[in-house]
């Protein structure tokens, strides 16, 4: 388990906080990857549901996540779409030994960056860091 995943005070109420706190408890369980990851990843993700008008900030640091209702800082990346595409990146399954995208979902976000139904601002420069939050978020 991390050492923390916790809504701070006030985003009980945001329901795509409320979200990103599910599909992180569900991903962080004991495997080791993950408690790598987490240990090791250091950044300010944003989630913006621009047809909801929600917003919400992962703030990781070295294990401890904590979740802001709205944009707290400047983000490392921005995930900015409609909500559903943003929840289907919660379905992103990875193949089990070479770790690379597996599965139907990987052509519905496809799909949904072409269709600019979802934007991932700053993916150019963080490539990496954005493979790893989809990892995290993921259901594998």
């Amino acid at each position: 388990m991390p050492r923390s995943v916790v809504l701070a005070p006030g985003s009980e109420e945001n329901a795509l906080a409320s979200w990103l706190y599910a599909s992180l408890r569900r991903g962080t369980g004991p495997v080791p990857q993950r408690e790598r990851a987490l240990a090791g990843l250091r950044a300010t993700i944003g989630f913006v549901a621009t047809d909801e008008r929600l917003a919400a900030t992962l703030r990781f640091d070295r294990g401890a996540v904590v979740i802001h209702d709205g944009s707290v800082s400047t983000p490392d990346l921005t995930f900015s779409g409609r909500r559903a595409a943003l929840e289907r990146l919660g379905g992103l399954s990875f193949a089990r030994f070479a770790h690379l995208p597996a599965g139907p979902a990987w052509l519905d976000a496809l799909g949904d960056l072409v269709n600019d139904d979802l934007k991932v601002y700053g993916l150019l420069g963080r490539p990496r860091l954005a493979y790893r939050v989809l990892r995290l978020l993921s259901e594998c």
